[in-house]
């Protein structure tokens, strides 16, 4: 059947927590916003300067604690660094059936920080005691492309996982509305590949050949 390209319209108002606010969290929060959708920065401490900046900087944004920005919102949006995302994720407790994307990935500098045969984003699940709807998404992308995913008219290919097919559709959705093309590779499992592209991609952009940030992956058949 070939891989699944995903054509939907734009939706409407969705509230999301982001949990991290480094390049990726902050990144995609400001895209969000600016698609409409409100955001709560969730944060062990949501009166940081660094929170206070975003919010000055993201439209329909507020900030709170992590529980209670999980426990507020519809989608949760994962963008902490591997080495925090178990303790995050538990110190939650019972997410409700939510959607959670997981833009980690698991290294260990430029290594993998699990074996082949599972992925950071099934031991996300694993962590949320199943009480979430994982879908992997926005690992294989850097923060700048995040913020323009436009590459001299082509889209850039945003790559989803997951097991859910409604909280699938949601996520190709805001994936959609900030200007992707989404491409549905399959089961949660599948994240085991699309987090093996991310370690080439680092190599790649600052290793060897350095080709820098400004590049993607791209799907096309024939």
């Amino acid at each position: 059947t070939g891989f699944n390209i995903k054509k939907v319209q734009p939706i409407s108002m969705v509230l999301i927590a982001i949990i991290g606010a480094g390049n990726v969290g902050a990144t995609l929060g400001k895209a969000f916003a600016q698609k409409g959708h409100e955001i709560i920065y969730a944060s062990r401490d949501p009166t940081s300067d660094k929170i206070k900046a975003l919010l000055a900087s993201t439209p329909k944004s507020r900030a709170d604690t992590i529980e209670k920005a999980a426990h507020d919102a519809q989608v949760l949006l994962l963008s902490v660094p591997w080495a925090g995302a178990e303790s995050t994720i538990k110190s939650i407790g019972n997410l409700g059936g939510k959607i959670l994307i997981d833009a980690t990935n698991p290294l260990q500098g430029l290594n993998p920080a699990l074996p082949n045969t599972t992925s950071g984003a099934e031991d996300v699940e694993k962590w949320a005691n199943g009480t979430a709807k994982v879908v992997k998404a926005f690992n294989t992308i850097n923060f700048n492309v995040m913020a323009d995913p436009n590459f001299h008219g082509v889209k850039s290919d945003l790559l989803i996982a997951g097991d859910d097919a409604e909280a699938k559709k949601v996520v190709t959705q805001l994936g959609t509305d900030i200007g992707f093309e989404v491409v549905d590779v399959g089961p949660l499992k599948q994240a085991r590949g699309t987090e093996a592209m991310t370690i080439f991609w680092i190599t790649c952009a600052f290793a060897v050949p350095k080709w820098g940030p400004n590049w993607i992956f791209k799907i096309t058949r024939r």
